[in-house]
Order: C-alpha cells, then structure tokens, then sequence
C-alpha cells in the first residue's frame, strides 16, 4: 500500500495532516472523510509529485503548450482546494496560505503570496 500525507479541517475547523496508508488517493481521502473531517490535499508520503512534468528536448511551441496543461491542472486543484477550505469552515485567508503552501507550480504560488500578504 502506498502512503499519502492529507491535509484535511476538523469539525471545529482546525487544520491538521494526518499519513495514510491506502491504495489510491482516493481511498485516502475517502477515510478522512469517513471520520467527519474535511480534506484539503492530498500528496503522497515520499514526497513526490504528481504534478512534475517530465522534461522533453522539444521546440518552444511544445513547452508552452506543456506548460498551459501544467497551469490547468495545477488551477483545477486549487479550485478544489479552495472550495473545500470554503465548505470546512476555516478562516480564507489561512486556507488560502495552506493551499498555497502546497502547490507545486510556482507562478500560483507566488500569486497566492501576494494575495495573502
């Protein structure tokens, strides 16, 4: 089985990590939801990502098209993020700091930086 770290906010919104042992992702986020508590994130122990892209010798056209699907992804998970901090209750500012700290893509990092102070 693999290991996860989740993020998640307690009923009392409180946020904490907490190491899985699952199958899937989803199977993480699955037993923190089970105990009434709301996920935030999701990454896997070792850390590692699944967000770094493999890097190709290609023409300038091929990594910025690569790079559009990397700040699509990476604005959908967010997105997610944000809409669970929104649903747990937690103050937006230290979920937006959380969401921020765990993204991988710099450019979105360095926007919710400045948005947060």
């Amino acid at each position: 089985m693999a290991r996860f770290v989740v993020q998640y906010a307690s009923p009392s919104g409180e946020m904490g990590n907490e190491i899985i042992e699952s199958k899937t992702e989803r199977a993480a986020l699955a037993q923190i939801e089970s105990s009434g508590r709301t996920p935030i994130s999701v990454r896997p122990a070792d850390g590692t990502s699944h967000d770094k892209q493999k890097t190709h010798r290609s023409s300038k056209r091929r990594q910025r098209v690569r790079g559009g699907k990397a700040m699509r992804r990476a604005m959908m998970d967010f997105t997610h993020q944000l809409a669970a901090v929104a649903e747990s209750g937690i103050p937006i500012v230290a979920g937006l700091q959380a969401v921020g700290d765990q993204t991988g893509h710099a450019p979105l990092r360095a926007a919710i930086s400045r948005i947060t102070g």
